[in-house]
């Protein structure tokens, strides 16, 4: 009689395990073979027709700040006797650098579906394919350009310093310019393909909202709020509604297809920076000049004074704050100017407070599963736990990494860096499913809370 009293010899054929890193998400196979006097299985593999087994490996199962994957291999034979073997896959977060041609820096991007558009040194639009970092067009901006930008999926439209507010099509044409009759100092946000602008200044103009109709060959049409915009970025609210902060006022207004239905502007205290978040309820955020975050609960915008804020002093009354981003569950995360990431609960409490080893250089963006996401001037992008703040993994890209942080559908996140643009791989897709996510709300950059980041089902979108 044949007594197997000995566990399964297993084997992992080195030709299997790749030699250079592997980027997480992309699935590898290992091959195993086992020698065994019984009929043995291998936990998770499938036997192929010589015997062997095909192992298949879940990349993105390895530990998040891993830079490799320890795979266990277990066999088993017939009369229960087990053994294990090991193998050790590497791994890396980085798809791809893609150097600029002529190492200008890039302020901004933005994406569309199959391109990235980044803004080089004011002076340049970099279009830069998504799926390998591919350099496409490097059309000219025609002056210098602000980084915010927008996409409608297809066109660019962003704003010059000489007060021209522009529209560029896919092929890099800049299709027309409009004068906006007043200074600009931020790029337009898109309601649908309406591009809209806050302006400061002295002009008859001045002190407005002013938007590009695109069905009518860019003319353009001005809202009568009369507050200074001269710091500060509109956007769109789940409402329809457009907000903005402004000098000693807040300013709301509401666009159509042809004018400006209402705008109006109430006197506040505070003089306000950067652009509004959103948060649900009716409640918008907004950062002040000196170091606090205003809650504003409105009722009804357009035809009431702006309600009494509450104040939270999230920073000295010396130290500059970022505009706040929402994540899923209402906590609104800010970067200071003193290298801290605050992140503050609904109720306006503070969460936690994170001290960072150099100085943020954007608000955070806010991604699925629960992450923060934030570059930094040394350049280093981290991912944090919204949870308490914990760094989950981090990547050096050894530059300063500029503007907003974009994470794509397709689990990449993508930045800007000085001299290249930079994609890298992540555990979870998207962003999260908040009103609004990160600086302009959506990868698209249109400023407009209106649009969805998570379909029915929870299928990404952007």
């Amino acid at each position: 009689m044949l007594v197997d009293d000995r566990a399964p010899r297993i084997t992992v054929d080195p030709a299997s395990v790749p030699a250079s890193a592997v980027l997480r998400g992309v699935p590898v196979t290992l091959r195993v073979t086992v020698e065994d006097l019984t009929l043995v299985t291998v936990a998770g593999a499938t036997r192929s027709a010589d015997g062997s087994f095909a192992l298949p490996v879940d990349t993105r199962a390895a530990a998040p700040g891993s830079s490799t994957m320890d795979v266990a291999v277990v066999a088993t034979d017939a009369v229960g006797n087990a053994s294990t073997a090991h193998a050790s896959i590497p791994l890396t977060r980085l798809k791809f650098i893609a150097p600029h041609p002529t190492t200008r820096s890039i302020q901004s991007i933005v994406l569309n579906d199959a391109v990235i558009w980044g803004l080089a040194d004011q002076s340049e639009f970099w279009q830069v394919r998504r799926s390998d970092g591919a350099s496409l067009l490097r059309p000219s901006t025609g002056g210098n350009a602000f980084p915010q930008l927008a996409t409608d999926g297809s066109r660019l439209f962003f704003a010059r310093t000489d007060d021209q507010l522009c529209r560029m099509g896919a092929d890099g044409v800049i299709q027309l310019c409009q004068a906006a009759n007043a200074t600009l100092t931020s790029g337009p946000i898109l309601l649908d393909t309406l591009a809209i602008v806050a302006t400061t200044g002295t002009a008859l103009e001045s002190s407005r909202f002013i938007g590009m109709r695109d069905d009518q060959f860019g003319t353009l049409t001005y809202s009568n709020p009369l507050a200074d915009f001269a710091s500060n970025t509109p956007a769109i609210g789940p409402d329809g509604n457009v907000y903005a902060g402004a000098a000693q006022a807040i300013a709301t207004a509401h666009p159509t297809a042809l004018n400006w239905a209402t705008a109006r502007a109430t006197t506040e205290s505070s003089h306000y920076r950067g652009q509004p978040a959103f948060r649900g309820n009716g409640v918008v955020l907004l950062s002040n000049s000196i170091g606090a975050l205003d809650a504003f609960t409105f009722s009804d915008p357009l035809a009431s004074p702006a309600p009494n804020p509450v104040t939270t002093q999230v920073a000295s009354g010396v130290q500059g704050i970022s505009s706040p981003t929402i994540a899923a569950d209402g906590t609104a995360i800010l970067a200071t100017d003193d290298r801290h990431l605050v992140a503050l609960r609904p109720d306006n409490s503070i969460r936690w407070t994170l001290s960072l080893s150099d100085q943020p250089t954007a608000p955070p963006t806010n991604g699925a599963g629960d992450l923060v996401y934030v570059g930094t001037v040394r350049g280093d992008i981290l991912a944090l736990s919204l949870a308490d703040g914990a760094t989950v993994w981090k990547y050096s890209a050894r530059s300063p990494i500029r503007g907003p942080l974009a994470l794509g559908c397709d689990g990449i996140l993508y930045a800007a860096t000085d001299g290249a643009i930079l994609a890298l791989a992540l555990d979870n897709a998207g962003l999260a499913n908040s009103p609004w996510p990160m600086a302009s709300h959506d990868v698209r950059g249109t400023g407009d809370a209106r649009r969805p980041l998570r379909s029915a089902a929870g299928a990404c979108l952007e």
